[in-house]
């Protein structure tokens, strides 16, 4: 057996697919519900791959609360600081 363990950070979850980014991996999309059903946008998420040796593939799927827990932390820290410094200026497109 081999096997590997990655991090997603759930980036969307809308009409039944889930958007996860993973640690400078391409986004991936996937059908929503191969995650813990309890998970949400900014969730952490440890995912286990493990190629058995006949050949067939275990994907385990958890939610990190800790770790998305202490993302949402530091998402709230960094838009208090950019509201700090926004001077509410235009905004040009």
């Amino acid at each position: 057996m081999r096997g590997t363990e990655r991090t997603w950070n759930v980036d969307a979850v809308e009409d039944g697919l889930a958007a996860v980014d993973g640690g400078g991996e391409p986004r991936a999309h996937l059908p929503a519900w191969l995650l813990p059903p309890e998970a949400r946008e900014g969730d952490v998420l440890r995912v286990e791959h493990t190629v058995e040796l006949d050949g067939s593939v275990i994907v385990r799927i958890r939610l990190d609360r800790a770790a998305s827990e202490q993302a949402r932390q530091q998402s709230r820290e960094l838009l208090g600081r950019a509201a700090e410094t926004d001077d509410g200026g235009d905004l040009y497109v």
